[in-house]
């Protein structure tokens, strides 16, 4: 009797085994649960991690603040000093700090601690200021651009080499300050002036057409070359910027992505000839000419991130982020955006 049922019950676990490989439900027997394929051989989907988003630092009301790239968790991480103001603020590439100045007094944030390092005081002759700041391409040197206070058109502008740990400074001749400096696309400001593209295969150009300056392209292989902007299709522009009826630039660059070109025409000058105008973005191959900003600026100002697909920039106090369609975003208020570096 003991060996028949030991039989029975083998028989029934081999068809149930075959049950189950052939995907068949198997009725439950009173008190156990119900056996299935999936319950013992799938798993549940795992969920791609979503893509951190980016932060950005930006100064507001004498302080530094953080915000994330669509808008959220603005909040200030250094407060204003007390009758006095953070002037400049940029991020170490390995974005591990931020590096700011209040007057000569250079400081570095630090986001992992949140706490703030001072790193000593520039020693500069006298009637020198602090102008800007910008990271050399070192990763180690901090280039301070000062201004002489006595001379009215700043003719011989001052750049020094700050290290750190102790803090020294020294004055940089103009090759020094090219070896150091990180490396751009160049400027283009008026006719003659010529860019190479990132990718090195293009030369971006000013040229005159009738009486407007315009933007040209030119494949360095080939010589083929063609025409990108029209600034005959541009409004906005007053009688004393077209003093001789013509229409100029004032700067042109190209995008990091080496497909798109930024650029300020000359919309508007005071009596003293200094121009500004609002900013703009064009294909590299040409077509539309898209504003970017409402507010007139007198240089690009624009900063790009790692992925080289968007812009930050401040127009007239508020923080605008743009791709390169031309589709715009206000995050807030705040002046000097700067991305977070990837990593």
């Amino acid at each position: 009797m003991i060996r028949q049922q030991k039989s029975t019950t083998a028989a029934f676990i081999t068809l149930l085994t075959v049950l189950i490989l052939l995907g068949i439900q198997v009725p439950a027997q009173p008190g156990e649960p119900v056996l299935s394929p999936s319950s013992s051989q799938s798993s549940p989907a795992v969920s791609p991690t979503p893509k951190p988003l980016r932060q950005i630092s930006y100064l507001k009301d004498g302080g530094l603040w953080l915000v994330r790239e669509d808008g959220s968790d603005n909040h200030q991480i250094v407060p204003a000093p007390e009758e006095a103001s953070i002037a400049n603020q940029l991020w170490a590439w390995d974005g591990s700090r931020i590096y700011f100045n209040i007057g000569l007094n250079l400081h570095a944030y630090i986001p992992l601690e949140q706490k703030v390092e001072n790193l000593g005081a520039l020693e500069l002759p006298e009637g020198i200021a602090l102008d800007r700041i910008e990271l050399g391409s070192d990763d180690k040197t901090l280039l301070a651009h000062t201004i002489d206070t006595n001379d009215v058109l700043n003719s011989v502008p001052k750049i020094y080499a700050v290290t750190f740990y102790p803090l020294t400074s020294r004055e940089l001749s103009i090759d020094e300050y090219h070896s150091l400096a990180p490396t751009q696309s160049s400027i283009i400001a008026k006719v003659g002036d010529l860019s190479v593209s990132p990718d090195g295969r293009f030369i971006l150009f000013a040229e005159a057409i009738d009486s407007n300056i315009q933007l040209f392209v030119s494949d360095i292989e080939t010589g083929n070359r063609h025409q990108i902007t029209d600034l005959s299709l541009l409004e906005g522009f007053e009688p004393n910027a077209m003093p001789d009826g013509g229409r100029r630039l004032i700067e042109a660059t190209w995008a990091p992505d080496g497909h798109h070109v930024v650029f300020v025409p000359a919309q508007s000058c005071s009596e003293f000839g200094l121009c500004s105008g609002r900013m703009y973005l064009v294909d590299a191959w040409g077509g539309a000419q898209l504003q970017l900003a409402a507010a007139p600026t007198a240089s690009l100002s624009q900063e790009w991130n790692a992925e080289k697909s968007l812009m930050i920039y401040d127009d007239n106090g508020q923080i605008v982020i743009s791709d390169t369609k031309g589709q715009l975003k206000s995050i807030g208020e705040g002046i000097q955006p700067k991305w977070q570096p990837r990593g």
